[in-house]
């Protein structure tokens, strides 16, 4: 493979394992849950009887999993691809693969990527279930791949971030540390980027964070 050894050998392993397959079934029944749970504050037991209602409600459900989504996928991330190389240090095994006759984006990208595996599996599992909400309307196609598009953008750079702290840093508790900290001060910064071009209207920081995502 183009990435390199390192991320071919997670892609053969990784499905062998239990935790894998529990993983993916627990995600995609968590957002079920939570769709149930958004019906049951919403309308509760009423009948629906027009269309518009239910798109309005695909539309909210909509908001909240890619807002949902976003977050978990920039916090995984950054903790997934950090940990994987801190990991190693800690083992004393990253010495080891230097010394072999791997390239230098072989061993970045590969570790980079195959930390960003579980994730990459998550975010797939769940589109079968944004496809459900453009059924029920209210929500487009286009909305749809921009938001995925976002949130696979904004998990390969929190990855990368990850990767960049856990090579540079040596402790494991500054590693994750400095990866989770530099992703906040980020996202801190972009909201006051946002208001003070005037850009972005004042509203409280989950709304605006939201309203960033799916305003496209």
């Amino acid at each position: 493979m183009a990435v390199g050894p390192i991320f071919e050998r997670e892609v053969l392993t990784t499905p062998r394992r239990l935790s894998h397959y529990v993983m993916r079934a627990g995600f995609v029944a968590g957002l079920l849950i939570l769709f149930y749970s958004l019906r049951q504050a919403t309308i509760g037991f009423q009948d629906v009887v027009f269309a518009g209602d239910v798109a309005s409600f695909s539309a909210l459900v909509f908001r909240v999993f890619a807002l949902l989504q976003l977050t978990l996928s920039l916090f995984f991330a950054t903790l997934f691809a950090a940990s994987v190389v801190a990991q190693e240090k800690d083992r004393r095994t990253l010495i080891l693969l230097l010394m072999t006759d791997l390239r230098n984006h072989e061993l970045a990208v590969g570790k980079l990527l195959s930390s960003l595996l579980n994730v990459g599996v998550l975010l797939a599992a769940s589109w079968p279930v944004f496809a459900v909400l453009r059924l029920l309307g209210g929500v487009t196609w286009s909305q749809i791949l921009w938001s995925q598009a976002i949130v696979c953008a904004a998990t390969l750079a929190a990855g990368a971030w990850g990767c960049l702290v856990a090579f540079w840093r040596e402790k494991t508790f500054q590693t994750i540390a400095i990866s989770v900290l530099g992703v906040g001060v980020f996202l801190l910064a972009a909201h006051g980027l946002g208001v003070v071009l005037g850009g972005v209207a004042e509203q409280p920081w989950l709304g605006q964070w939201d309203w960033q995502l799916v305003r496209l």
